[in-house]
């Protein structure tokens, strides 16, 4: 049984505003989408249809498309039928991270929720959260077993210099496809890293620990290795200035920069040979923990994530009263 929905109707096509076509209000564009699982597309589609036919405004329908279109490659979500609960904290961990407002926030998860209780997954009804003052509860990290465990699986090169971005460095996946070949000092050990948002986003540096001096080199082999096929293959082929770059299995091969959808697959893989569940969220989140378990104060820890505020890193680590109880412990002794 579907759950309806009820308001008067709109007309298919809304004219652009500067002349010269006109955006379609229903589903096309995500049934047309290939990229998105064939049964997230369909129901998705089939969601934006109804919505459209039952008069919904402009702004709430394309809302809705983007919505359904970025859920299923940040959470690895393949129908709303299926849609677990972990998958639904990380969808708020990623608005969290990502929009600073809370509103927006608000939005994006009411046209998810929407879209799941139409199909009757109400996985949303058990996450408690409030964006005020903090997270959902059940912020993941990762146990030192766990990394343990990932540490002793086999990984690719760039599977490898990903997971030491991430889980060494605490750098955000836009921020290690971000990232540039120059960005790298290993000599002064620093690296720039180049924060999220609108051009480029706020910077910051951060010191290159000694793993680095390990794994950049190793991955820098590679990336040499890479090019030189290129190269071979075609010598007029422009090489990327990105940090991570590979080559794709098309015939004959490519030389790409990462984007991030093949971010998320090359974790996504790695995650599935190791026997741990984990996200890009939750590696960068593990070292956010392991600094602050180390004693690494809230205003060091909020330059190192690159947050604006140690208000945002407490809500990003998850922490609780009994957290604050033994930070107080500690500066009392």
């Amino acid at each position: 049984m579907l759950i309806s929905l009820s308001l008067p109707r709109l007309p298919l096509h809304d004219h652009n505003v500067h002349g010269g076509g006109s955006i379609t209000l229903n589903g096309d564009i995500l049934r047309n989408n290939k990229d998105l699982p064939e049964t997230w597309r369909r129901m998705a589609a089939l969601h934006v249809d109804e919505l459209y036919k039952l008069g919904f405004s402009k702004s709430t329908l394309i809302k809705a498309r983007m919505v359904l279109r970025e859920v299923p490659f940040i959470v690895k979500v393949k129908s709303p039928k299926t849609m677990r609960r972990k998958q639904y904290i990380n969808y708020v961990h990623y608005l969290i991270e990502k929009f600073d407002h809370s509103d927006y926030r608000k939005q994006k998860l009411s046209t998810l929720n929407r879209f799941l209780a139409r199909f009757e997954n109400f996985v949303f009804s058990s996450v408690k959260y409030n964006w005020a003052p903090s997270i959902p509860q059940n912020v993941s990290w990762l146990s030192d077993m766990e990394m343990g465990q990932i540490l002793v699986t086999p990984m690719e090169p760039v599977e490898g210099i990903m997971f030491w971005m991430e889980s060494r460095m605490g750098c955000r996946r836009i921020e290690v496809i971000r990232s540039n070949i120059n960005d790298f000092d290993l000599e002064k050990s620093r690296f720039y890293v180049r924060g999220k948002g609108g051009k480029g986003g706020k910077g910051r540096r951060l010191m290159i620990p000694p793993s680095g001096h390990r794994e950049i080199p190793k991955y820098l082999k590679f990336r040499e290795e890479a090019i030189t096929r290129q190269l071979d293959q075609d010598p007029e082929a422009k090489i990327p200035d990105n940090f991570i770059i590979y080559l794709t299995k098309q015939h004959p091969p490519r030389l790409t920069n990462l984007k991030e959808t093949m971010a998320d697959t090359f974790m996504e893989r790695l995650s599935e040979r190791s026997g741990v569940r984990f996200t890009n969220h939750d590696l960068r989140r593990t070292y956010g923990r392991k600094l602050y378990d180390a004693d690494v104060k809230l205003p060091a820890l909020a330059k190192v994530l690159g947050h604006s505020s140690t208000k945002h890193t407490e809500r990003y680590l998850g922490l609780n009263d009994d957290d604050v109880a033994d930070a107080m412990l500690k500066g009392d002794m």
